[in-house]
C-alpha cells in the first residue's frame, strides 16, 4: 500500500476534510507496538496499476464493494457472479489481494455513522487519482445497501460535492416520470454528500443508449431550456478558457497533445458564435456506470458534473463515447455507428424537432468542450496511459472528421515518454 493511498483511507476512516493534517489511525504490520490501542483488520483488492480499489472490514458475509461496480459488460457479470458465489460459499477472502491492520484510539468516525444509519457492514470505493479525486462508502444492511457516502479529497473535489448537492435541490423542485434522483440526507460537512440508494433490487446497467434515456434526457431540458448565441452561453467562455489553459503548457504540448490542441482551434475558428442554439440542463457524466434502469425510468446518480446551459444532445454524444471507448476499446468509427444509430431513434429526431438545432453543430461543440476539458486535465494530473491513448486517439479521429481542413494531421497517436 503506497502512502497516497494511506492517506486517502485515513481520511475516509476518520471523515476528516481534505484540510486535515492529523488522523489518529496506525498502519500495522505485525512489528510495531499496538498496545493501547484497539485494532480493526481490512481486506482489500487493488486496480490493475497495483493501487488500492475497494478496501472493507475482514470478514464480511456479503460483497457490499460491488455496489459500486459497472456491471454492464460480459466481463464485469462474470467477475459479479464469481465474487458472489466466493462470499455464498463462506469463500470471499479467495478474492481479496491482501489485508491489512490499523490501529486506533478513538472509535472511527465511519464506525459510528455506520451505527447511525442502521447499517451492518461497509465497503471503501477509493476513487480515481486526480485534483478531483473522491471515495464513496457503501452502507449496507444484511439484505442490500442503503447509503452511499461520497467524501472529497481535495478544495476542488468538495467544491464538485457542493454542486451535487445545489443540483439535487434544484431538481427535488421538479417531477421527472423518467428520470429517479437520489435522495440526499443533509450533513453539515462541506466535504461529504450523504445519499440514500437509488437502485431498486430490479434495476440493470445497459451498455447502449435507449429510447428511455432520450426520453429521460427530454424531461430534463424541458423545464430549462434556453436560446442563447453560442458564443453568449458560459459554456463557451469555458470552452475559451480550457484552449488558452493548455496553450500555455509549452512543456507538455507536444505529440498528440499539440495535434489536438490544433484541431481544437480549426474547429473552433469554424464556429459561428452568432449562430443560436439551445441550451439546458446536462448531467455531464452520462454514462452506463452512472445510472440504472428500472421499470420505465432512468435511475441517475452522481451529478457533481452537472450544469446548466449545456449544448442540447451532450448528454447523448458523451454516452455514445464514452460507452464505446471506455467499455469497448472502440475507435472512431464504432463509435460513429453508435451515434447514427442514437440520432435515428425516432426520440431523438422528436427531440431536435421540438427544441430545434441542428445534430452536427450541438456535436461539434460537445468535442470541442469534452476535449479541452480532458485535454486540460490530462496535462495537469495524467492518468492510464493506456485509457489515455485510447481516448487521444479517438478524439483525434472525431475531430479530423469534423474539420476537413485538418485531414492533413496524423492519425497515430501515442503518449509521450513522460506521461
Amino acid at each position: 500500500m503506497n502512502t497516497t493511498d494511506q492517506q486517502i483511507l485515513k481520511q475516509v476512516l476518520t471523515l476528516q476534510g481534505p484540510a486535515a493534517t492529523k488522523a489518529d489511525v496506525h498502519f500495522f504490520n505485525g512489528k510495531k507496538d499496538a498496545s493501547g490501542m484497539s485494532l480493526r483488520e481490512f481486506d482489500y483488492i487493488c486496480n490493475p496499476d497495483g493501487t488500492l480499489r475497494w478496501v472493507y472490514p475482514k470478514g464480511q458475509s456479503r460483497p457490499v464493494f460491488l455496489s459500486m461496480y459497472h456491471e454492464a459488460t460480459w466481463k464485469a457479470r462474470l467477475y459479479q457472479a464469481v465474487t458472489y458465489a466466493a462470499f455464498g460459499c463462506g469463500m470471499g477472502e479467495l478474492m481479496r489481494k491482501g489485508n491489512f491492520r490499523i490501529g486506533y484510539e478513538k472509535q472511527l468516525k465511519i464506525e459510528a455513522w455506520k451505527e447511525e444509519l442502521g447499517a451492518d457492514e461497509y465497503a471503501i470505493f477509493l476513487g480515481t487519482a486526480g485534483v478531483n479525486r473522491k471515495s464513496v462508502v457503501a452502507f449496507s444492511t444484511k439484505r442490500s445497501v442503503q447509503y452511499f457516502l461520497k467524501v472529497a479529497h481535495s478544495t476542488a473535489a468538495s467544491a464538485l460535492v457542493e454542486q451535487e448537492k445545489a443540483m439535487l435541490k434544484t431538481l427535488s423542485r421538479q417531477s421527472f416520470s423518467r428520470v429517479a434522483l437520489p435522495k440526499q440526507v443533509v450533513v453539515d460537512q462541506p466535504y461529504l454528500l450523504l445519499q440514500a440508494t437509488n437502485r431498486p433490487p430490479n434495476a440493470k446497467q445497459q451498455e447502449g443508449i435507449s429510447t428511455l434515456h432520450i426520453e429521460a434526457l427530454r424531461q430534463l431540458y424541458t423545464p430549462f431550456v434556453k436560446t442563447l448565441p453560442i458564443g453568449a452561453t458560459a459554456f463557451y467562455q469555458e470552452l475559451q478558457a480550457n484552449l488558452y489553459h493548455i496553450s500555455r503548457q509549452e512543456f507538455e504540448l507536444q505529440g498528440p497533445f499539440q495535434e489536438l490542441y490544433h484541431l481544437l482551434t480549426d474547429l473552433l475558428q469554424s464556429i459561428d458564435t452568432e449562430l443560436p442554439i439551445q441550451v439546458s440542463l446536462g448531467h455531464g457524466d452520462f454514462t452506463p456506470w452512472n445510472m440504472y434502469v428500472s421499470a420505465g425510468r432512468l435511475h441517475l446518480i452522481d451529478w457533481e458534473l452537472s450544469r446548466f446551459e449545456l449544448p442540447l444532445l451532450y448528454d447523448a454524444f458523451h454516452f455514445c463515447y464514452q460507452s464505446g471507448s471506455l467499455l469497448k476499446g472502440e475507435g472512431y468509427r464504432s463509435v460513429q455507428s453508435r451515434l447514427n444509430r442514437m440520432l435515428a431513434l425516432p426520440e431523438t429526431q422528436s427531440l431536435i424537432t421540438y427544441f430545434g438545432g441542428d445534430a452536427a453543430t450541438y456535436e461539434q461543440l460537445y468535442l470541442l468542450y469534452v476535449v479541452s476539458y480532458y485535454v486540460k486535465k490530462y496535462l495537469e494530473a495524467p492518468t492510464s496511459a493506456s485509457q489515455m491513448s485510447r481516448s487521444l486517439a479517438l478524439w483525434n479521429e472525431a475531430l479530423i472528421s469534423q474539420t476537413p481542413s485538418s485531414q492533413s494531421f496524423s492519425h497515430s497517436m501515442s503518449v509521450p515518454a513522460h506521461v
